[in-house]
């Protein structure tokens, strides 16, 4: 199994390295279920991040972040999407990581 940081540098689509991770976990007596470090780590699941469940037509259950509400607007001549909601202040290594991965996807192109 890849560390974390490993998840976070290979993991598209639920798939590592053309392998599909897979973990465990247990729903206990009040229908809480914990997501593995790994994966919350690796798909930047945080505290208080609002989840989507969905069951297919095949039964299988799918949970994903829920997408941020946005109003797109014009701000002198950019166009740009504001959040419908007030939104924690980001952490500068929220920051960080973020333009880490966005240069390391330019890179990858």
């Amino acid at each position: 199994m890849p560390t974390s940081e490993g998840l976070l540098n290979g993991l598209e689509n639920g798939i590592y390295n053309g392998e599909i991770i897979t973990m465990k976990s247990t729903i206990d007596a009040a229908g809480r279920v914990v997501i593995p470090k790994a994966i919350r780590a690796a798909v930047r699941l945080e505290p208080g991040t609002r989840l989507r469940f969905r069951v297919t037509s095949a039964g299988i259950l799918e949970i994903e972040p829920e997408p941020l509400e946005v109003t797109i607007q014009k701000e002198g001549q950019l166009t740009v999407a504001q959040p419908r909601e007030r939104l924690p202040v980001l952490k500068q290594a929220q920051v960080d990581r973020t333009l880490a991965d966005l240069r390391a996807d330019a890179a990858n192109r």
